[in-house]
């Protein structure tokens, strides 16, 4: 869970929050850390691309870069196929894009259907 502090109120009394620490900062829910199998999230090397506002959504983009020591022991063994699944030593960069979508007034409900 992440608490945004409300920096403004707008007109009708809509809250004003700054969400950049949400797409420039890792926050495990969402980040490529483990599919990567990198070690370390470079925070000076990631930052928003893009932020696009509409009516009933926002879409972000952001590009994170992700670091992994070089390798220590043999380059060659049963370690090596494990190895070529994950990202090279040295660091990896991603492109991420988020997608923000307003909820409807009214609450939506579970679908009770049987599966």
């Amino acid at each position: 869970m992440k608490v945004f502090v409300i920096e403004a109120l707008l007109d009708q009394q809509a809250p004003v929050i700054d969400m950049t620490a949400l797409f420039e900062l890792e926050v495990p829910e969402f980040s490529a850390r483990s599919r990567l199998q990198a070690r370390g999230f470079a925070s000076d090397r990631s930052f928003v691309e893009e932020v696009s506002a509409f009516p009933r959504n926002i879409e972000v983009k952001t590009t994170h870069t992700y670091t992994l020591p070089p390798p220590s022991g043999p380059t060659s063994g049963p370690q090596t196929a494990t190895r070529r699944r994950r990202m090279r030593p040295g660091s990896a960069t991603v492109l991420l894009h988020y997608s923000m979508v307003k909820l409807p007034e009214a609450p939506m409900q579970p679908d009770r259907r049987p599966t």
